[in-house]
């Protein structure tokens, strides 16, 4: 199979690879439209998780990722990009706070919808960073807050790559999304990205997914997911050709924000949000739920294997054998296969404390009960860790 792997490291391509211009082809001024040039970091890695399948727990898998990679050494930044805003509600439920309304009051640029609004809205003023919110506990870790009025933005921005040699007035929005991304990582100076995206094939998600460097896709195993993975491996190539041509329009590469095409790479899957069934079930229900989940398991990763794979590795978007193989993450076998932690994420909600940071005190369990929640802990750690190890030899 993996014998038809592109072997190929290219460099980036596309307008990204040159210096930003911030002329701006849609007003009369400009004046408003510059600043002084600042001293650039080497840009922060962009990982994006994926699927079009939504119910998989993907905002918690996301958030306790983002953690694990922080206590690397690295500064992470999760960029809550799906509208319905499940990953700001996660971490402002950790600040101790029930208002959400507290975070976009702040001053300065608040959220992806606000930080967009320059170029969406013909507002005569350059795209600023985000204002980020760090997350209680973890000082390498930070939140770009989502908002839901993002979603008003798709219909502009997929007219704009779909039309944009017709529209040169359209011309700012394609290069918009990664620009603000790359503006607040420089700001708090962040090394990694992680994007989380909703579960839609729209516009938004395209130009997300596309402009990143590297992306997840997460799956559930059922009939559903399975569906799901046949649909990625017809759109994705068809989404990565799309992308290869906006970054060749003269309108995109002499934008106020350039179009970014950064070679996207597939870094692996992640599996989660099952587990063994018990409770409250006949022991015959029980051992059928069982095996339900065990043979979608199967037929999801033979479905992996057999179309995912190729396909990837056809449009050129899979990274080479060594590399999968050097890490541990040949698919595919799953980055991270994460079964039923639902209580304990509950718990930590409930206290207001990531997993990672909950204390005997805090449990107020004894005896046998603290021991299997301690276990689960441990359990948990582990397998974020070693997940977080992984990517970052993939992306070394």
């Amino acid at each position: 199979m993996f014998d038809n792997f592109k072997m190929m490291n290219r460099p980036l391509t596309g307008p990204g690879a040159s210096s930003r211009s911030y002329s701006n082809g849609q007003y009369s001024s400009v004046s408003e439209l510059t600043r002084e040039p600042i001293e650039r970091r080497d840009m922060p890695k962009q990982i994006s998780i994926f699927n079009h399948r939504g119910g998989a727990s993907k905002t918690s898998a996301i958030f306790n990722l983002g953690w694990m990679l922080a206590t690397k050494n690295k500064k992470v930044l999760l960029a809550d990009c799906d509208p319905q805003c499940n990953l700001t509600a996660m971490v402002l439920s950790y600040t101790g706070s029930d208002n959400l309304k507290t975070i976009y009051d702040r001053d300065g640029v608040t959220s992806i919808y606000e930080g967009l609004r320059p170029a969406f809205e013909a507002i005569p003023k350059i795209i600023e960073p985000v204002v980020c919110l760090e997350v209680p506990g973890n000082t390498n870790l930070s939140l770009l807050p989502g908002h839901i009025a993002l979603s008003e933005f798709d219909i502009p921005l997929g007219a704009a790559q779909n039309f944009t040699d017709s529209f040169a007035t359209l011309k700012n929005l394609p290069g918009s999304l990664r620009y603000l991304l790359n503006e607040t990582a420089e700001k708090n100076e962040i090394d990694i990205v992680i994007v989380d995206m909703s579960p839609s094939l729209n516009a938004i998600n395209h130009n997300l997914l596309m402009t990143s460097d590297y992306f997840i896709i997460s799956f559930f195993p059922d009939i559903f997911t399975s569906m799901a993975n046949k649909s990625l491996a017809k759109i994705l190539p068809l989404w990565n050709s799309l992308a290869k041509k906006l970054a060749t329009l003269p309108n995109l590469i002499h934008s106020s924000y350039p179009y970014q095409y950064n070679n996207l790479k597939f870094l692996g899957a992640i599996f989660q949000n099952y587990g063994t069934r018990s409770w409250n079930m006949p022991t015959n229900d029980n051992k059928q739920w069982n095996a339900n989940i065990k043979q979608w398991i199967d037929e999801l990763s033979s479905s992996i294997y057999q179309i995912l794979i190729p396909a990837m590795s056809d449009s050129g978007m899979s990274l080479s054998y060594e590399k999968y193989k050097n890490n541990n993450a040949v698919p595919p076998s799953p980055l991270l296969q994460i079964t039923n932690f639902t209580n304990l994420i509950k718990l930590s909600r409930h206290l207001r404390t990531p997993v990672y940071q909950l204390t005997d005190k805090q449990l107020k369990q004894t005896g046998t009960d603290l021991a299997k929640t301690k276990t689960s802990l441990e359990k948990f750690s582990l397998l974020f860790e070693r997940g977080a190890e992984k990517i970052l030899g993939l992306v070394s």
